[in-house]
């Protein structure tokens, strides 16, 4: 602690003042906001994959399994895709096969991230969650040595377990994509986890 102090040099006995030393800009208090983790499209950022974009004819719906490792929340749901348009995303409850959120994203530019608020949902490792996103362009990317991609993918608070797609008039209205593809993952569409 640095002493401000009335008395002589050398003499700060009773200090008017004390300043403590700043703490580090690391250093997190109680209070401060915990990191934001983009799982989904953080598989965009690996290292050797060949990433592709590609505008479909038709619309497909595209989705990942997943489980967070911690309770936390899921405050967004979020796309990044290669076209614009108005899409709809959901996140799922897998384990009840059912929707929990459902939002409407609206990209203006192509590459752009765009994330929609919603009330929080509470989730924990116990359950396995679906993101899923209905678009008529993605992202294709895959592994350079041509490899499949092993499931499932660590990140630093979730477990992506499966990538799933199907076009859309394959499948029943209200349906999580059923085809798993490991060779080529579609990381359009993702959710905003905290950890609590």
């Amino acid at each position: 602690m640095v002493c401000i102090s009335k008395a002589k040099p050398n003499e700060c006995k009773t200090p008017d003042l004390l300043i403590a030393p700043r703490r580090p800009a690391c250093y997190l208090q109680k209070d401060d906001p915990k990191p934001e983790e983009k799982p989904i499209l953080s598989l965009l950022q690996q290292s050797s994959i060949v990433i592709d974009t590609v505008a479909a004819p038709v619309e497909w719906v595209y989705g990942f399994t997943f489980k967070v490792k911690s309770d936390g929340i899921i405050t967004k749901i979020g796309m990044k895709l290669p076209v614009t348009g108005t899409f709809t995303a959901k996140l799922w409850d897998m384990d009840e096969n059912k929707v929990i959120r459902e939002v409407t994203l609206i990209g203006a530019s192509v590459h752009q991230e765009v994330f929609e608020d919603f009330d929080d949902v509470a989730v924990n490792e116990a359950m396995t969650l679906g993101v899923s996103i209905t678009a008529n362009g993605y992202y294709k990317i895959s592994k350079a040595d041509a490899t499949p991609f092993a499931f499932p993918i660590q990140t630093t608070g979730t477990t992506i377990l499966s990538f799933h797609e199907d076009k859309l008039s394959d499948i029943p209205s209200g349906i999580f994509p059923l085809t798993i593809n490991q060779q080529e993952l579609s990381p359009c569409v993702d959710v905003v986890f905290i950890d609590q």
